[in-house]
């Protein structure tokens, strides 16, 4: 067998092969980015770019400086010679390289005996040896030979090839700048956030990103980080003038692709508030803030992250901002999920003060150096109030009863006058104990199908909008009491509901 030593590129690269880097790179949470390539084009005339941006459908856009003219923009394929030198690893494999020409053989008789024998290498095959000596031939199993010398032998042969690439060719004005934008995947940013809750109803919070780059590399560049909620129809299927699956394959196989589109959501933006390490470790102060604010675009919102330098493969960990803000605890119990065991769960809310968006990811509170809670904080627009679970709240029992009423049977009767829907009348009770050893600001929540028409202790009620086309209306109770220390409170509330007769 031969085995590969040495690669030797008689060409290398295609023949002035254009480098590019990245001068603009706005990122996404999901995994995309769009970022912008430059190049700078040759006295030929002609960029060749071997490192092609392999941009979605309909993302992918040439451009130039002012002074700058593109004449042609072609995907094509470059021929490259490649000369490899390999070594044989036996000695058959060193006779064959040296076929037809006369060695000296130690070969071992069937009795252990050596000898000599000075031949022409005809022929290697498998386990046998076809030599030469003076005109008579001698067929020998390669098992039989000892060694072998040569004085003009050779251990090694070159073998070429030639190998297409892929190679995007633009034709510019010389010494111009030529600009490519697309929409890539392999490049994005996670957020994560610290809430180290303060004496005094304060809490500190800072904003990190992790920047992931699998695309290529970040010299010194300015990255926009996005939050919102783009429509990108076309994010799963390749552009067609860069997309190197499909080179050579006809257009059976682009037509094959682009049955493959479908519309992607690029983030997952959920609205604020609910719709359905060591003692004196300071995550903020051992690093510089970098972050410098950011703009809003249309629905998106883009931090901007400074002189980020990253090469490809590599990962970023930069703090974005550190904000004092108020806080208060809260202790919400939502009757609507797990009815048969409602369970009370403490969370703070705070206002969003840091001039910025939050845009949706994990969040740990800390108190006194120690992770107390982590959960995910919501997107918070600036100046909205953002709520954060930290833990369920054992020392607060919560039981949850309904019982019906009255039931008026035939309320609603059909167009023969039969009984098509009986009124029914709910009573509902919920028992709070508060065994903390302080008061508690609670949030109790009801959604019910049907008509509230009474909530005891100040309940708010609210009729909403969900299935509209049903015959019964939805409604909502909100209560918002103090529960004291040791304290017990009883919430009743009344709704009548329309249910199928029998």
């Amino acid at each position: 067998m031969l085995s590969t030593v040495m690669s030797l590129a008689l060409l290398g690269q295609v023949s002035g092969a254009t480098p590019s880097k990245i001068v603009d790179a706005s990122l996404f949470k999901n995994g995309y980015a769009v970022l912008t390539h430059e190049m700078t084009v040759p006295a030929s005339g002609v960029i060749n770019l071997e490192e092609i941006p392999q941009g979605r459908l309909g993302t992918v856009w040439v451009s130039s400086d002012s002074r700058t003219k593109i004449t042609s923009v072609v995907l094509t394929k470059s021929s490259t010679k490649n000369v490899t030198e390999v070594s044989a690893d036996s000695m058959g494999e060193v006779l064959k390289l040296n076929k037809g020409k006369t060695a000296t053989l130690t070969l071992l008789t069937t009795k252990g005996e050596e000898y000599k024998i000075d031949a022409k290498i005809v022929e290697v095959q498998g386990s046998l040896l076809v030599v030469d000596e003076a005109g008579t031939r001698h067929f020998l199993p390669l098992s039989a030979l000892l060694r072998f010398s040569l004085p003009d032998g050779v251990y090694s042969r070159k073998i070429e090839s030639t190998k297409e690439s892929p190679v995007l060719k633009i034709s510019a004005t010389a010494g111009g700048k030529v600009y490519i934008m697309a929409l890539q995947r392999g490049m994005m940013w996670s957020p994560a956030y610290n809430l180290e809750l303060m004496e005094k109803g304060k809490v500190k919070i800072i904003g990190k990103a992790t920047i992931i780059n699998e695309l290529g590399d970040l010299m010194n560049q300015d990255v926009k980080l996005i939050t919102g909620f783009p429509n990108i129809r076309y994010a799963d299927l390749p552009d067609p003038l860069t997309d190197l699956s499909t080179m050579g394959r006809g257009a059976d196989a682009m037509l094959g692709a682009a049955a493959k589109a479908s519309q992607v959501p690029m983030q997952n933006m959920a609205f604020a508030r609910r719709e359905s390490g060591s003692p004196g470790a300071d995550f903020y102060g051992s690093f510089e803030e970098t972050a410098t604010g950011g703009e809003m675009l249309e629905d998106l919102y883009f931090y901007t992250q400074p002189k980020v330098n990253l090469k490809k493969g590599d990962r970023g960990y930069f703090v974005m901002f550190s904000k004092d803000t108020d806080f208060n605890h809260i202790y919400t119990l939502n009757l609507n999920e797990g009815e048969d065991n409602p369970e009370v769960w403490h969370e703070i809310k705070f206002k969003n003060n840091v001039d910025m968006p939050l845009t949706t990811g994990p969040a740990v509170v800390m108190q006194k150096g120690e992770i107390i809670g982590q959960d995910e904080l919501k997107y918070t627009s600036n100046g909205a109030d953002a709520f954060l679970k930290i833990s369920k709240a054992l020392d607060i029992s919560a039981a949850a009863t309904s019982e019906e009423i009255t039931r008026e049977r035939g309320a609603i009767k059909d167009r023969y006058n039969n009984p098509a829907f009986d009124l029914v009348t709910v009573k509902g009770t919920v028992e709070l104990i508060n065994r903390k050893g302080e008061d508690v600001t609670m949030e109790i929540t009801k959604d019910v199908e049907g008509e509230l028409t009474e909530a005891s202790n100040g309940g708010k009620i609210v009729k909403t909008a969900k299935r509209l086309n049903s015959q019964n209306i939805n409604s909502r109770v909100v209560w918002t009491p103090t529960l004291k220390k040791g304290g017990k409170l009883t919430l009743t509330y009344t709704y009548q509901v329309y249910i199928a007769s029998r």
